[in-house]
């Protein structure tokens, strides 16, 4: 998710020079790029989508784990020094 919100991000700056073909007028000059308000931005959507998600399986009664998982083979993975195996992820 993180990479797909900072590939549609990088786009931009093509856009807004083909934007004038299609009647916009941005007088020439381009916005300005805040490499900080990107990342910002980034974390405040995974975050919103983290909480839709949570919801949405909380609503549902599964039970999850939080943390991050390393890859292993796709029958196991271990979530915060924790085994579970038989895991759909």
């Amino acid at each position: 998710m993180r990479r797909y919100i900072l590939v549609y991000g990088a786009g931009f700056r093509e856009e807004f020079k083909d934007a004038e073909g299609f009647g916009w007028d941005h007088g020439g000059k381009m916005p300005e790029f805040n490499w900080e308000r990107l990342l910002a931005a980034k974390t405040g959507e995974i975050e919103r989508l983290n909480g839709i998600y949570k919801g949405l399986l909380g609503g549902a009664g599964v039970t999850t784990f939080e943390g991050a998982v390393r890859p292993s083979p796709y029958w196991e993975e271990h979530v915060m020094q924790r085994r579970c195996e038989s895991l759909c992820i």
